[in-house]
């Protein structure tokens, strides 16, 4: 397990508990995660890369293993359960394999902000030109919002951790303490998923 952050002060803190934690961590590019993301798999030996991200606090092991067992099954470069309009699992669940061969592609080729500021736009608008499965759940829970982007998702997160304490829980442990308490959960009724990435995109 690798933390990529940028190589500003501001991320200082972020090494630090890394250290602590005996946790790798390898900084680079700022505002060019792609070539941050390739730096680091280079310099580790990373094939396949397994990508969560930060803004994303829930992990489920049986969500990542099934993305896994995927790619080896079908031999891919790219497996994901977050694509672009193919969404069924909740956002902020979500988990990117990807082939070194296929990154280094991206990065080698990939020119503009938008393409290298979150790693696989350059994939999206080429799908035809690399091998995609996409990774999808037998009910759709994509209208539920998991990740971190504003105060009010913090605070979901933290009612979350509050309620399971630190015993790890599954997707649908976390679905079923929605359903009975549906006046805590969040969905993505007022917030366009995705919408970070949209913006960049235009300038792809």
């Amino acid at each position: 397990m690798i933390v990529l952050i940028p190589d500003t002060p501001i991320e200082d803190p972020v090494e630090a508990e890394c250290r602590r934690l005996n946790i790798k961590c390898f900084r680079g590019n700022e505002n060019d995660v792609l070539d941050r993301y390739y730096q680091c798999a280079k310099k580790y030996n990373a094939d396949p890369i397994i990508r969560l991200t930060s803004d994303d606090p829930f992990v489920d092991w049986k969500v990542v293993a099934r993305a896994i067992n995927k790619f080896n099954r079908f031999q891919c470069d790219y497996v994901s359960n977050a694509w672009p309009g193919k969404e069924t699992y909740p956002e902020g669940l979500d988990v990117q394999i990807i082939a070194f061969k296929m990154l280094e592609t991206m990065w080698r080729e990939a020119e503009s902000p938008g393409e290298r500021e979150h790693v696989v736009p350059y994939m999206w608008k080429r799908p035809y030109d690399f091998h995609i499965k996409h990774e999808r759940n037998r009910r759709d829970y994509s209208h539920y919002r998991w990740t971190v982007d504003y105060a009010s998702d913090l605070a979901m997160v933290s009612d979350v951790y509050g309620h399971f304490g630190d015993k790890p829980f599954l997707m649908e442990e976390l679905v079923n303490y929605w359903f009975e308490h549906p006046e805590k959960a969040r969905t993505r009724a007022n917030v366009d998923r995705k919408q970070g990435i949209q913006r960049s995109m235009s300038d792809a």
